[in-house]
């Protein structure tokens, strides 16, 4: 029987990826066709470009990329160590953020000012790779510490 903790870190990585899932299905200029648009979403669009002018609201919010799949991958990490292993656990990990990032690009195809861009994958490997590096260091710092 596995423990409640696997269930929770499953939970958590999980719930990510729907979370994930659920803002990439937004259109970038708010929602439209007939549904109420998100209270405060366009104030905050304005606001956030007012406040980074230098850069476009596209670039900082494909930025995002990074941090949401940097805390996936960790949470993959935690979920798949203790039973495959590190070496497998990574290989998984970097397998389920790939495949995981493809089909979230594929699925903006119909969504209103939103496109499938490879690009976007990479941000995800990226974010994918840093959450591993995050990983490995806590990892290899506590493995260390216990000798």
């Amino acid at each position: 029987m596995r423990s409640s903790g696997f269930r929770w870190r499953l939970a958590a990585a999980l719930g990510l990826m729907l979370l994930i899932s659920a803002l990439s299905s937004i259109p970038l200029d708010g929602i439209k066709r007939g549904v109420k648009e998100i209270p405060g979403y366009s104030s905050a669009r304005q606001e956030a470009k007012r406040h980074f002018s230098g850069l476009r609201y596209s670039e900082i919010h494909n930025l995002m990329h990074v941090p949401f799949f940097a805390v996936l991958a960790w949470l993959w990490m935690r979920v798949l160590t203790p039973r495959y292993g590190v070496t497998r656990a990574v290989f998984l990990t970097v397998a389920i953020i790939f495949v995981f990032g493809i089909i979230d690009e594929l699925r903006q195809i119909p969504v209103e000012g939103r496109d499938a861009s490879v690009s976007d994958i990479g941000l995800d490997l990226t974010g994918g790779m840093f959450g591993l590096l995050i990983y490995g260091f806590f990892y290899f710092k506590e493995t260390a510490s216990r000798r």
